[in-house]
């Protein structure tokens, strides 16, 4: 009895096919390639729009940071070469209860 192998590979197909086995396979397929497939989409949306935004989101070409003020002298170089000159100062913020020892004050 001599059996070819396309009619094995499809006999056997069609089986896989009745079970079941086989639809979950390419529905569990379908959803991981739909799944990757958005997480790329989005990625990309994302990186196109954040490189399309990068000057609005950079705010500046040049930072100068200190613990100490400006140096006029720098502020007015920058606006002789007609530059913008914003100075920001921030500070941190934290409050502290005072210390009690063993409840005798």
């Amino acid at each position: 009895m001599k059996i070819s192998f396309w009619r094995l590979g499809w006999r056997t197909l069609w089986r896989d096919v009745r079970s079941g086995d086989l639809r979950l396979l390419i529905v569990a397929v379908t959803l991981a390639v739909a799944a990757l497939t958005a997480v790329g989409f989005f990625a990309d949306r994302l990186k196109g729009g954040l490189q399309r935004d990068a000057r609005q989101l950079l705010g500046g070409d040049a930072v100068v940071s200190s613990d100490n003020p400006t140096p006029p002298v720098l502020a007015d170089k920058a606006r002789a070469l007609g530059l913008q000159v914003v100075s920001t100062v921030g500070f941190p913020t934290m409050a502290r209860a005072p210390d009690v020892q063993g409840g005798a004050a």
